[in-house]
């Protein structure tokens, strides 16, 4: 990734296959968070 990210932004490298728009996932720390397409205005969620 060479442009576009911003601190604290999230990474997916692994699983991407099984997640979906509005998908909730639990992060390693606990925190769940929600997905969303990296092409969308809801990008901004993975944060």
């Amino acid at each position: 990734v060479a442009e576009g990210l911003k601190p604290g932004d999230i990474v997916v490298a692994a699983g991407t296959q099984f997640m979906t728009e509005d998908l909730k996932v639990k992060l390693a720390g606990g925190i769940a968070q929600q997905s969303a397409s990296a092409e969308g205005e809801d990008a901004s969620q993975l944060r």
